[in-house]
């Protein structure tokens, strides 16, 4: 279970992601952005691709996907390129 509680349940959020990190203008901006999508679930990818900035995501099988022009890994999936 995450420690993230999910405002329209009041339960803790699925357990979609294993961890979410996002670089943005402030550490706010990026800390506010990375929780939400912890609560987007399966939409976060789209929901952070809106705000164009680099994201990384980490499924809780280990798939990873980035987007916004977070530096690519081996095994990793370009968002713009699987939705």
């Amino acid at each position: 279970l995450h420690h993230i509680v999910d405002p329209v349940t009041g339960m803790s959020a699925a357990s979609i992601w294993r961890s979410v990190s996002v670089a943005g203008p402030s550490c706010l901006v990026a800390n506010a952005l990375s929780t939400a999508a912890i609560v987007w679930g399966s939409q976060a990818p789209r929901r952070l691709g809106e705000h164009r900035l680099p994201a990384r995501l980490v499924s809780a099988d280990g798939d990873v996907i980035v987007l916004g022009g977070w530096p690519a890994e081996q095994g990793s999936t370009e968002w713009e390129a699987w939705r």
